[in-house]
């Protein structure tokens, strides 16, 4: 896998109705404007319903999203330092 040009930090809280399409959407513009050199970091922050599981899932078939969550909601701006 050649080096990482571009990662995307993305935060989000209980966004289980559109988060698999928003991602999906992302990950095609980055493969269209980067090519393979990308990541995308999802931060669940607190979600309390299917989110995590949602883009847990996404994760498993593409390497290069990443999911990192908290148990509870701390804010996006904790989420994305």
């Amino acid at each position: 896998m050649p080096p990482i040009e571009i990662s995307l930090v993305t935060p989000g809280y209980n966004e289980a109705d559109k988060i698999g399409e928003n991602l999906l959407a992302m990950q095609k513009e980055l493969e269209e404007y980067v090519g393979k050199a990308w990541e995308l970091i999802f931060v669940n922050d607190g979600s309390t319903d299917d989110t995590e599981k949602i883009v847990a899932g996404l994760a498993e078939n593409e390497p290069r999203i990443k999911l990192i969550s908290y148990k509870n909601n701390r804010g996006r701006g904790y989420a994305l330092r």
